[in-house]
Protein backbone atom coordinates (compact mmCIF):
# COMPACT_ATOMS: atom_id res chain seq x y z
CA UNK A 1 0.00 0.00 0.00
CA UNK A 2 1.12 3.68 -0.65
CA UNK A 3 0.70 7.07 0.99
CA UNK A 4 -2.65 7.91 2.62
CA UNK A 5 -3.47 4.38 3.82
CA UNK A 6 -3.72 5.21 7.18
CA UNK A 7 -7.82 5.63 5.90
CA UNK A 8 -7.44 1.51 4.95
CA UNK A 9 -8.92 -0.91 6.94
CA UNK A 10 -6.36 -3.02 9.19
CA UNK A 11 -7.47 -6.21 8.14
CA UNK A 12 -7.21 -4.97 4.41
CA UNK A 13 -3.57 -3.78 4.81
CA UNK A 14 -3.38 -7.66 6.65
CA UNK A 15 -4.64 -9.81 3.28
CA UNK A 16 -2.78 -7.19 1.11
CA UNK A 17 0.66 -8.57 3.23
CA UNK A 18 -0.68 -11.94 3.21
CA UNK A 19 -1.75 -12.11 -0.73
CA UNK A 20 2.25 -10.69 -1.14
CA UNK A 21 3.93 -12.97 0.91
CA UNK A 22 2.06 -15.88 -0.77
CA UNK A 23 2.92 -14.58 -4.51
CA UNK A 24 6.45 -14.57 -3.26
CA UNK A 25 6.09 -18.67 -1.83
CA UNK A 26 4.38 -19.72 -4.47
CA UNK A 27 7.26 -18.30 -7.08
CA UNK A 28 9.83 -19.42 -4.99
CA UNK A 29 7.65 -23.15 -4.59
CA UNK A 30 7.99 -23.19 -8.68
CA UNK A 31 11.76 -22.39 -8.87
CA UNK A 32 12.58 -25.28 -6.73
CA UNK A 33 10.41 -27.41 -9.31
CA UNK A 34 13.25 -29.44 -11.25
CA UNK A 35 13.44 -32.26 -14.02
CA UNK A 36 14.64 -35.52 -13.92
CA UNK A 37 15.52 -37.72 -16.97
CA UNK A 38 14.02 -40.71 -15.76
CA UNK A 39 14.93 -44.43 -17.18
CA UNK A 40 12.92 -47.74 -16.67
CA UNK A 41 13.10 -50.33 -14.07
CA UNK A 42 15.13 -53.52 -14.95
CA UNK A 43 14.79 -57.07 -13.97
CA UNK A 44 17.22 -60.02 -14.18
CA UNK A 45 15.82 -63.37 -13.94
CA UNK A 46 17.91 -66.20 -13.77
CA UNK A 47 16.98 -69.91 -13.81
CA UNK A 48 17.87 -72.42 -10.33
CA UNK A 49 20.61 -73.49 -12.87
CA UNK A 50 22.11 -69.84 -13.33
CA UNK A 51 22.03 -69.41 -16.69
CA UNK A 52 21.25 -68.48 -19.18
CA UNK A 53 19.78 -65.50 -17.16
CA UNK A 54 17.39 -63.18 -18.78
CA UNK A 55 16.65 -59.51 -18.55
CA UNK A 56 13.64 -57.37 -19.17
CA UNK A 57 13.28 -53.78 -19.48
CA UNK A 58 9.55 -52.81 -17.66
CA UNK A 59 8.43 -49.65 -19.84
CA UNK A 60 5.00 -50.34 -18.30
CA UNK A 61 5.89 -50.11 -14.93
CA UNK A 62 4.96 -47.42 -12.53
CA UNK A 63 6.97 -44.04 -12.70
CA UNK A 64 7.82 -44.00 -8.75
CA UNK A 65 9.93 -47.34 -9.66
CA UNK A 66 11.72 -46.04 -12.64
CA UNK A 67 15.23 -44.56 -12.25
CA UNK A 68 16.68 -40.91 -11.58
CA UNK A 69 19.44 -40.54 -14.12
CA UNK A 70 20.37 -36.85 -14.36
CA UNK A 71 18.79 -34.03 -12.99
CA UNK A 72 18.01 -30.60 -14.62
CA UNK A 73 17.00 -27.06 -13.71
CA UNK A 74 14.97 -26.66 -16.53
CA UNK A 75 12.45 -28.60 -18.98
CA UNK A 76 14.42 -27.60 -21.88
CA UNK A 77 17.44 -29.37 -20.81
CA UNK A 78 16.15 -32.53 -20.01
CA UNK A 79 14.32 -32.45 -22.92
CA UNK A 80 17.44 -31.91 -25.03
CA UNK A 81 19.28 -34.92 -23.39
CA UNK A 82 16.61 -37.34 -23.56
CA UNK A 83 16.49 -36.19 -27.86
CA UNK A 84 19.96 -36.88 -27.93
CA UNK A 85 19.61 -40.35 -26.23
CA UNK A 86 16.93 -41.83 -28.06
CA UNK A 87 18.60 -40.23 -31.70
CA UNK A 88 21.81 -42.16 -30.38
CA UNK A 89 19.98 -45.66 -29.90
CA UNK A 90 17.78 -45.53 -33.11
CA UNK A 91 19.21 -47.03 -36.23
CA UNK A 92 22.50 -48.62 -36.10
CA UNK A 93 23.35 -48.64 -32.15
CA UNK A 94 19.97 -50.64 -31.61
CA UNK A 95 21.39 -53.43 -33.48
CA UNK A 96 25.02 -53.40 -32.24
CA UNK A 97 26.09 -56.23 -29.69
CA UNK A 98 23.58 -57.58 -26.31
CA UNK A 99 24.59 -54.69 -24.35
CA UNK A 100 24.22 -51.77 -27.17
CA UNK A 101 20.55 -53.42 -27.54
CA UNK A 102 20.07 -53.47 -23.73
CA UNK A 103 21.36 -49.82 -23.50
CA UNK A 104 19.42 -49.06 -26.58
CA UNK A 105 16.16 -50.22 -25.04
CA UNK A 106 16.84 -48.73 -21.50
CA UNK A 107 17.84 -45.22 -22.59
CA UNK A 108 15.46 -45.28 -25.75
CA UNK A 109 12.59 -44.78 -23.20
CA UNK A 110 14.20 -42.76 -21.29
CA UNK A 111 11.59 -39.53 -20.37
CA UNK A 112 11.53 -36.61 -18.80
CA UNK A 113 9.44 -36.01 -15.77
CA UNK A 114 8.81 -32.89 -13.21
CA UNK A 115 10.31 -33.73 -9.89
CA UNK A 116 7.22 -32.49 -8.15
CA UNK A 117 4.88 -35.40 -10.54
CA UNK A 118 2.37 -36.60 -8.40
CA UNK A 119 3.36 -40.40 -9.91
CA UNK A 120 6.30 -40.23 -8.08
CA UNK A 121 5.32 -40.10 -4.79
CA UNK A 122 3.00 -43.25 -5.42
Amino acid sequence: MERGDSCVPRYLKRLYANYQNMKFRHTAALALVGWYLMTPPVTKTCPPQGFPCTTNVDVNAPLNRWHVDMHFDSAEECDERATSLHSHWSGENSNAGSLEAFLAAVDGHAQCVASDDPRLAK
